[in-house]
């Protein structure tokens, strides 16, 4: 992979000679996305040779794996936007933790996805041949608050209240969501509440592309009419390509893969086999050194 410098979460720069497609796949002004996938180097450990063949040795995982604090402790929380959503891949034996790797990452949690595969000789599962793969998907609490948190900052500032932004929405609860600071009863606002808002209280416009883009999204017709989809199988660990065909038509931009094996034409990624256009390092999480393996020189660390 080419060792490119890693770019800061909240720059917009891309890396030199990275292509993207116009529209709705460029990286937005504020650094964010809107939608991200991970597939994390879980701790599969080693796994059988020769499935035939009992008692003819392992075969090592062939990439660098990572322990599930140190995947919790990435700081995926600073690259979404508000309502990002997350399709967060996982294995069977690591789906209950994947819950909670969500939301360690600031995300809700709301289904898993299935990609079935047809069965590949004796393979592995014990009972039930092992033959699906799970991807969760989730929603990103975490930004709503943050603009929530900020318009209660500022109401506190002028003295405005609950009731007050109620009466100048004409609503009779909606002062306690948009005031909120926890992220289970923080909600977006509307554009039109938000302009009424901006009227009342000295919030400025730093997220206003954010609440223009989590309106556009709740006004989108692109809902898709089923969890789950046969696809071919490819190398170990590769994801099926029409997977992102998926979701580029659910979820919108900008885009961004993490631990990515490829690169992908309006797509941001991280990963040891891609190029590295975020900054995930973190002197805590010394692990990521083999996962993108960008040297302490070029790494810009938090």
């Amino acid at each position: 992979m080419p060792h490119l410098p890693a770019i800061a979460a909240d720059s917009p720069t891309t890396a030199a000679g990275q292509v993207l497609a116009s529209g709705h796949c460029s990286v937005s002004s504020s650094g964010k996305y809107a939608t991200i996938v991970a597939d994390p180097p879980w701790q599969i450990g080693d796994f059988p040779a020769n499935l035939h063949e009992k008692g003819k040795g392992v075969t090592p995982c062939p990439y660098p794996t990572m322990t599930l604090d140190a995947i919790k402790a990435l700081p995926v929380a600073k690259l979404a936007t508000a309502e990002a959503h997350l399709y967060l891949w996982t294995t069977a034996g690591y789906l209950r933790e994947s819950y909670n790797v969500a939301e360690a990452w600031g995300f809700s949690p709301m289904y898993p996805l299935v990609w079935c595969k047809a069965p590949k000789g004796r393979g592995l599962g014990g009972k039930f041949q092992s033959n699906v793969e799970f991807c969760l998907f989730c929603r990103n609490r975490e930004g709503a608050v943050r603009i929530t948190a900020a318009i209660a900052d500022a109401a506190e500032l002028v003295g405005v209240t609950r009731a007050d932004i109620d009466k100048a929405l004409g609503t009779s609860d909606m002062g306690g969501w948009l005031l909120s600071r926890l992220p289970h009863r923080a909600k977006v606002p509307t554009w039109e509440q938000w302009e009424k808002i901006k009227a009342l209280v000295p919030v400025g416009d730093e997220h206003d592309a954010e609440i223009m883009a989590a309106a556009a999204e709740r006004e989108a017709d692109n809902r898709c009419n089923t969890r789950w989809w046969e696809w071919p199988r490819a190398a170990h660990s590769a994801k099926p390509e029409a997977f992102q065909d998926v979701v580029e038509s659910v979820s919108p931009g900008p885009y961004l893969e993490l631990f990515a094996r490829r690169q992908r034409l309006g797509w941001h990624t991280w990963g040891n086999e891609s190029l590295c256009h975020v900054d995930l390092h973190s002197p805590q999480n010394k692990a990521l050194s083999e996962v993108c393996k960008v040297s302490p020189d070029q790494s810009s660390l938090p």
